[in-house]
């Protein structure tokens, strides 16, 4: 896959997730400044693709002109989304046919009251459960957002084995480790986590996903917590494959290039020098501030080997999806 241009359509959201990384100031930008973006993308002639984002992108209410711009101009779109309004079929169809190529949801837990929970909202699985059953009926491709938090990190592996086997066509998933800089004020020491908190669930999870077939990415985890996958690490592909990301934020950042000589350079702690792996892992993002550095380790695997999967393209030939052990 190559690099993909992120352009936030609106910063007002329906939900109030307490490690929300965009929180939102209720703005949102118009067609005609939406098509001056795409059209900065089309012009740069690296992106493969725009994801819509925001806050929750679907409360623009131009969305479907955006995409089908966004289209027209050779940029299939995709969103990033909480699912809310989609679970609405003519409104999913809507952007279907205007040229929605992909969906990424944003889902937490399997577990209602969690889920519910994190998003201090009653009702957002159900929300999300109508949205998928929606793109299995209109065959819409859908990858799962999930953010590693406190109260998810122990059923990571029990998320991807019941949603898979809700939603078979389900077959790549993403977590994100919280951010607690741009958690909303008051929640952060409600949500945050120890590395050791998510390390074995994250690795059942990623061990499921692998033998049946399925793809997966990771990102802000270092590599001593999934060296086995380390090949899935967003930030370790990115520095390989040098890929690069624009991102149209709509506060103080504004415009922002992101690759490995700007971007790509968290915490790295003495007992990183040590490790085979220090050179392509991209750190401990807030080392010392929110994660310890305490709980990193070298490892002592073959750099080499990971690369070469990179750059390779690696993939396993698909496999029937197998029940948890």
């Amino acid at each position: 896959m190559g690099s993909m241009a992120y352009l936030q359509v609106t910063r007002g959201c329906d939900h109030k997730c307490r490690f929300c990384s965009n929180p939102p100031t209720g703005q949102i930008i118009a067609l005609d400044e939406c098509r001056k973006y795409i059209d900065e993308f089309v012009a740069e002639g690296r992106f493969v693709g725009v994801i819509l984002t925001g806050g929750e992108p679907t409360l623009n209410p131009q969305l479907p002109e955006i995409a089908a711009y966004a289209r027209s101009r050779g940029l299939p779109p995709r969103i990033i989304s909480n699912g809310s309004r989609t679970r609405e079929p003519d409104f999913m169809k809507r952007l279907i046919d205007s040229g929605l190529e992909l969906m990424h949801l944003s889902m937490y837990s399997c577990r209602p009251k969690v889920e519910a929970y994190l998003r201090q909202k009653e009702g957002t699985l159900e929300a999300a459960y109508a949205t998928l059953e929606n793109a299995g009926k209109f065959g819409l491709r859908v990858t799962i957002n999930c953010v590693i938090n406190r109260h998810n990190a122990d059923h990571l592996s029990e998320n991807v084995i019941d949603w898979t086997g809700r939603f078979p066509f389900l077959s790549h998933f993403v977590w994100n480790m919280m951010d607690p800089l741009m958690s909303p004020k008051g929640t952060v020491q409600d949500t945050i986590h120890r590395l050791p908190d998510f390390e074995l669930e994250l690795h059942k999870a990623m061990k499921f996903l692998d033998e049946s077939g399925r793809t997966f990415r990771v990102e802000r985890v270092p590599l001593c917590y999934m060296v086995d996958y380390a090949h899935h690490s967003t930030e370790t592909r990115k520095i390989v494959k040098n890929d690069v990301r624009w991102i149209k934020f709509l506060d103080d950042r504004g415009f922002t290039k992101q690759d490995k000589s700007t971007f790509w350079g968290y915490g790295k702690a003495p007992v990183c020098g040590a490790c085979s792996l220090n050179e392509i892992c991209v750190g401990l993002w807030q080392m010392d501030t929110y994660y310890s550095s305490s709980d990193l380790s070298p490892v002592f695997v073959s750099k080499e080997a990971v690369e070469r999967r990179i750059s390779e393209g690696w993939r396993k030939a698909p496999a029937p999806v197998l029940a948890p052990d």
